[in-house]
């Protein structure tokens, strides 16, 4: 697929890696606290020994909107804690979605060629139905994600329990093989880092043109197969 908004592609850094972490930080995660900041944690540590470079950026909301890192190499990026995690409010996705897109577009832009990435990817993580966004409608984010979809080859996961996630993130035209529905449980919520490393991992080797085998595997995957594997590894494993 062409993208004619990203010309001088062959300028730009096909081994970085720029990745957007959304997580939900309502109250209803109250109880899944520890949990989700192991998910996060153990995401961060996989792309640790993934070949190339890559930028993070975590954002949390609930009915307000925190950058709690701000487009940290990787490496820099410190670990979630009880403190830096803490559940309150209500679920404003859209919001958060849309606000992501648009900072995180209007930063690529003021960067030389040489430091744009090769691939964007978004990883959103929530455990509830969209119900306080002000902003963004639905159909705001739908067109916004078929356009840097289509147009800036963006990629977009989307993990969520207590809903149907696949009929949420289609609505949202992202593609349905990047999204699933999780157990709303310690174990199911910590599951959605591992298996978001997975796909996330899979996605830079192939940007940059070197895959393993655990790599060419996790591509042909869809996002609901990696989570039935991390929910259904031992606890120990897990």
């Amino acid at each position: 697929m062409s993208h004619p908004l990203w010309q001088g592609a062959a300028l730009m850094n096909p081994h970085l890696t720029e990745i957007a972490y959304i997580l939900d930080r309502s109250g209803s995660m109250q109880n899944m606290r520890e949990a989700a900041v192991a998910a996060f944690n153990n995401f961060v540590k996989t792309q640790l020994d993934v070949p190339g470079d890559a930028r993070l950026t975590l954002v949390q909301f609930d009915d307000s909107y925190e950058v709690h890192v701000a487009a940290k190499p990787v490496q820099d990026v410190p670990e979630l804690t009880a403190a830096t995690y803490q559940p309150r409010g209500s679920t404003a996705l859209l919001d958060a979605i849309g606000r992501t897109i648009k900072e995180t577009d209007r930063r690529l832009k003021t960067l030389p060629e040489t430091e744009k990435p090769g691939k964007v990817i978004f990883a959103i993580f929530t455990d509830g139905e969209e119900n306080a966004s002000q902003d963004y409608s639905a159909k705001h984010i739908s067109d916004l994600i078929r356009l840097f979809r289509g147009e800036k080859g963006w990629e977009f996961i989307f993990l969520a329990a207590n809903q149907d996630a696949i009929a949420t993130a289609s609505a949202m035209r992202m593609d349905s093989s990047l999204s699933s529905g999780v157990a709303f449980s310690h174990k199911g919520i910590k599951s959605t880092g591992s298996a978001m490393a997975r796909k996330v991992r899979a996605m830079r080797m192939k940007s940059s043109g070197s895959m393993d085998a655990q790599a060419l595997e996790d591509d042909a995957k869809s996002m609901s197969e990696i989570i039935q594997e991390e929910e259904n590894k031992p606890d120990d494993q897990a």
